[in-house]
């Protein structure tokens, strides 16, 4: 080829290249603690650092005791303090952690799910035993294990029931932490928000699992809570054997609508019935409930 033919090297295009600049480092100015009350190790996060002390971090994290029995490099200093470059890290979880850690008041009483999965990620990659354990038992206590203290009490923090995507952050928490038993009763209450299953198609495996529960369910109940409903042999219960007024309490059960399988059994649902059907029809609902309760897990797919 002709010299002149050869074209020309593509030109650089610097209009269209995106220039990442390093943000400069800064202080953190809650937690930087001077000399005068023992900050003496530099943690930085990001591009933020903060100055803390050895002996809180050693008291609660095995591997921060076991790095501080070594040697820790002195060729960047800042103040005379070493500084440790915590890779892999988020500034947030840090600063929501850090505020457990050097509390300015007594720990929340209703902490975020935010700080809630900060204790959890950070305890596990440095071992802050104590700090997870609690965050562990927290959770196991919002979720109960059996019915009955499902239904003694609701200790869950506030706004709890109201958002969907705080149930689908949590749901993804305990499949990150390894925490399998809270998944029945999260989809659970994802599934009874109608709105979100109609509104949400299965992009996802947990949204998957709801629609697949939300079937299953309707098929159980069938069955079992609102077997009492069921007017037709072999599962009808109401006319119960010792009814007292037959047409009335037929005429009552074919007003009621459906019902969720957990929620306990409300009174206006008996409105009609003579006392035998409504001995037979909320004995056989609370039955039911047990039933879909330990049935809760093969429901949305997981392990019993």
């Amino acid at each position: 080829m002709p010299v002149d033919d050869v074209p020309p090297p593509e030109r650089l295009r610097t209009d269209i290249l995106e220039v990442t600049e390093t943000p400069p480092l800064t202080r953190s100015t809650e937690f930087w603690f001077e000399d005068g009350v023992g900050g003496n190790v530099i943690r930085q996060v990001e591009s933020t650092q903060f100055r803390l002390k050895k002996s809180v971090l050693s008291m609660h994290s095995s591997v921060f005791r076991g790095m501080f029995l070594l040697a820790l490099p002195e060729d960047e200093t800042v103040d005379g303090c070493p500084v440790v470059v915590l890779s892999g890290d988020t500034l947030r979880d840090w600063v929501l952690f850090l505020g457990v850690i050097f509390p300015k008041f007594l720990g929340p009483s209703c902490p975020s799910l935010d700080l809630i999965a900060a204790i959890l990620r950070l305890g596990d990659k440095y071992d802050f035993s104590a700090f997870r354990r609690e965050c562990i038992e927290r959770l196991d206590e919002e979720f109960k294990a059996t019915l009955h203290d499902y239904d003694e009490g609701d200790k869950r923090w506030p706004g709890f029931k109201s958002e969907d995507t705080f149930f689908l952050r949590l749901a993804s928490l305990a499949k990150e932490f390894d925490r399998p038993s809270l998944l029945p009763e999260i989809y659970y209450e994802l599934v009874t928000r109608s709105h979100y299953i109609l509104i949400n198609p299965p992009a996802s495996s947990d949204r998957l699992a709801c629609l697949t529960g939300y079937v299953n369910l309707l098929k159980l109940q069938s069955t079992t809570t609102l077997a009492w409903l069921d007017l037709d042999p072999p599962l009808h219960h109401i006319p119960s054997v010792g009814c007292s007024q037959h047409a009335a309490c037929v005429a009552a059960v074919i007003g009621q609508s459906r019902v969720c399988v957990l929620k306990q059994w409300k009174k206006d649902w008996e409105d009609g019935m003579c006392r035998s059907c409504r001995t037979k029809a909320k004995a056989v609902y609370e039955a039911g409930r047990e039933v879909c309760w330990k049935q809760l897990p093969t429901v949305f797919g997981l392990p019993d």
